[in-house]
């Protein structure tokens, strides 16, 4: 083989591998962005049930403590 074709293998075998570092990370943060979107759904959620409940409270009538004497 001649020093250029070695220096080509070398090239290419270096470019393959940045590739597939490049495809994990993109993997890692394919799964970070569901796990992301999976936590601003359960946000959601759970900040739809707070306006509920204080919805709710707000529509108990307010008892005031000297009137049960």
């Amino acid at each position: 083989m001649t020093n250029e074709a070695e220096t080509m293998d070398l090239w290419k075998t270096s470019v393959k591998k940045d590739i597939e570092e490049m495809k994990g990370d993109i993997r890692r943060l394919q799964d970070k962005t569901l796990l992301q979107d999976q936590i601003i759904q359960n946000i959601q959620g759970d900040l739809k049930e707070i306006k509920e409940d204080t919805k709710e409270q707000l529509q108990m009538p307010l008892l005031c403590p000297f009137s049960l004497l």
